[in-house]
């Protein structure tokens, strides 16, 4: 099918302006008559590029169309059915996507391998400097103590848990003697992720410089500052009596 043909007016200006000059008759030849066809070709010039440049545009418009190149209207029309489809994709697996449900599915299939169940819950409260913590499961029924050996999902060499973050675990029935809490295995973030981590580990590492790239963290690079610290500095001692 040969593209539609389109209206292109910018042969037809010449030669209609060829005619109105020569229409003028013998007077052609005088000043007057010169300075007046000047100014008349001052005053088609722009409209001539004008309908040049429409023209040209009209005409890779129904080219682009010809081949198969989208258009504004079609890459429009284009974006709104991916957007549906898309939308349709997250009611049909729940309100996430289909590789994000796969996923999940994958995850939950590794979790029912292991003899206890997996639940989600909070961290009460987490301890950086000896390393121990207090996990409240989501039904808020029983306490868990976490171990930092036991966080499997981390950025950093020196795992650590966020209080008040959200995570992932499997509830034993092993009991810690010292606290007298059941202990919570292989702790990370919801559905496998990675965990947050401490927000002291991270200022410390931020104090010390550049922070680090993933797995690329030393602890013992990173001084904790404890008692109070700000007074041994110089900037200090100017206050003390």
């Amino acid at each position: 099918q040969a593209p539609r043909q389109s209206f292109c007016p910018v042969p037809v200006l010449p030669g209609a302006l060829a005619m109105a000059v020569q229409s003028v008759g013998p007077r052609a030849a005088g000043p007057s008559t010169r300075r007046a066809s000047s100014v008349l070709l001052a005053a088609v010039c722009p409209l001539l590029l004008l309908l040049v440049v429409v023209s040209q545009w009209n005409t890779t418009e129904e080219v682009g169309a010809f081949v198969g190149t989208p258009s504004s209207a079609g890459r429009a029309e284009t974006s709104l059915v991916a957007r549906s489809a898309t939308l349709q994709d997250r009611r049909l697996y729940g309100g996430i996507t289909k590789k994000m449900y796969l996923e999940r599915l994958q995850h939950r299939r590794w979790a029912a391998q292991f003899p206890y169940p997996r639940l989600f819950g909070y961290v009460e409260k987490w301890n950086d400097v000896s390393g121990e913590g207090l996990i409240m499961d989501q039904e808020k029924t029983q306490t868990y103590l976490v171990i930092r050996d036991e966080i499997t999902r981390s950025f950093h060499k020196h795992a650590s848990l966020q209080g008040g973050e959200f995570v992932e675990f499997f509830a034993t029935d092993e009991m810690d003697e010292v606290s007298g809490f059941p202990l919570a295995r292989n702790v990370s973030g919801p559905f496998g992720r990675y965990v947050k981590g401490c927000e002291e580990y991270r200022t410390r590492m931020l104090r010390h410089g550049s922070f680090p790239k993933r797995f690329q963290d030393e602890e013992k690079d990173y001084p904790t500052r404890r008692g109070e610290w700000y007074l041994k500095s110089n900037g200090a001692k100017r206050f003390k009596k």
